[in-house]
């Protein structure tokens, strides 16, 4: 947006704020600054006398003291303040706030004052873990100290006695797919005559397969609607969880007795659990995230600074609601663990893949690969939903097909913004 308007406006306090509105505003509009103390060698400002001609008055101190001291005089200013300026009201600004309800603020099982998972069993479960790559391991890590775990791999390494998954399938309580979600359908296909019936599958998944499919929805095509099966998303970095340190999920099943025996399977680990009956909300969450966090490597490697990453993450958690709800889960999933927790991890973690492509997107590299390119290629190619209708997931596919312009593309989208 352009406009011809100067305005004049009053920016009480100097600080930080201050004179970031200062920075902002100076090149078109008639300022006017104000401090309680002035700087020695500045004129003092009469703020009774200069606050009637103000279109704007732009509060910019640092504590609520000082705002509530000046917003005391509203009613001596409103003597001087011509219409229709704008001030801000702070109604109830001095109401009690009530003490949060913790068991909204704790995943469940993990006490307030606790810092442990209060929940403990002496079941030992016999576990399959399909893959050994990082979050194989991860889990392998968790689950070693009280389960009997065996560890399939489709190519072992030398040494490694391989396991027949035919042979070890029948006897497993869980069996955890820790592999890529291309592989899913045809895996499951193959065990579903031998499972038994009260056997889980989960999966740690957070890509498509080749038709464009969710892990759960490739489990549930090939174990059939009836089967007994689950998803875990959220900030769930593999090196973290191997490093003994704490780690969130939610836990999607159908059935909360389902539910009950994940979080008996992970009971005195660091994987703090909570529960989603939406396995599609947090699933799409789960996977469309990766694309976004892309935006963030992109934004860091352009040095485009702290504000840009927290507009980046009320955006892109915009698009997710209105994404995951027409893909048939429910638009608070992406609020969740699964959603704006993974986002926040995978799109500042160091260590990430999707912001370390993100980065190389920004220095004009081609042929770049991962879980968050290849569920944009699957979009695309089944046509799962028109992409155009969300303006920052539209962007990172554009910025993908043609890598050199990727800086120009973001500065573009970006400078939109002000129009």
């Amino acid at each position: 947006m352009t406009s011809a308007n100067s305005f004049r406006v009053l920016i009480l306090g100097h600080g930080e704020m201050g004179r970031a509105m200062e920075y902002l505003l100076r090149q078109r509009h008639r300022l006017t600054v104000w401090e309680r103390h002035p700087k020695p060698g500045t004129p003092p400002v009469a703020l009774d006398s200069v606050v009637a001609e103000q279109d704007f008055i732009l509060f910019c101190l640092h504590t609520i003291n000082r705002t509530q001291g000046l917003l005391g005089r509203e009613i001596a200013l409103t003597n001087y303040i011509r219409s229709p300026a704008w001030t801000p009201r702070t109604p109830g600004i001095n109401r009690q706030l009530k003490k949060p309800d913790e068991s909204k603020l704790y995943p469940p099982g993990l006490a307030a004052d606790s810092g442990t998972v209060a929940m403990t069993s002496a079941n030992s479960f016999r576990v399959l873990i399909l893959g050994h790559g990082e979050m194989g391991r991860a889990m392998e890590y968790l689950l070693r100290r009280r389960h009997r775990l065996t560890v399939w791999e489709r190519h072992p390494k030398p040494g490694t006695p391989a396991v027949v998954l035919d042979a070890v399938a029948a006897e497993q309580d869980f069996i955890l797919f820790c592999l890529p979600a291309s592989p899913h359908f045809e895996l499951a296909n193959r065990l579903q005559p031998r499972l038994r019936r009260d056997g889980v599958c989960l999966s740690v998944a957070k890509g498509l397969d080749e038709h464009g499919r969710t892990a759960a929805l490739a489990l549930e095509g090939a174990l059939g609607p009836a089967a007994v099966f689950g998803v875990l998303y959220g900030p769930m970095i593999s090196e973290e969880i191997r490093d003994g340190r704490p780690a969130f999920a939610q836990a999607g099943t159908k059935h909360a007795d389902t539910y009950g025996r994940v979080r008996e399977l992970f009971a005195g680990t660091s994987l703090y659990l909570e529960h989603s009956t939406d396995i599609a909300g947090i699933s799409w969450s789960a996977v469309l995230k990766n694309v976004y966090a892309m935006l963030f490597g992109v934004a860091d490697e352009m040095e485009l600074g702290d504000n840009t990453r927290g507009y980046l993450a009320v955006a892109a958690v915009n698009e997710l609601e209105r994404l995951v709800a027409g893909l048939g889960g429910l638009p608070e999933s992406p609020r969740r663990l699964a959603g704006l927790g993974d986002l926040i991890t995978t799109a500042t973690s160091a260590g990430s893949h999707h912001h370390e492509v993100g980065r190389r997107l920004a220095r004009g590299q081609e042929a770049l690969t991962g879980e968050g390119v290849h569920t944009l290629e699957m979009v695309h190619a089944h046509g799962l939903f028109d992409s155009r209708g969300y303006p920052l997931f539209d962007l990172i596919g554009r910025m993908l097909a043609e890598p050199a312009t990727a800086r120009a593309q973001m500065q573009n989208f970006l400078n939109r913004l002000c129009l």
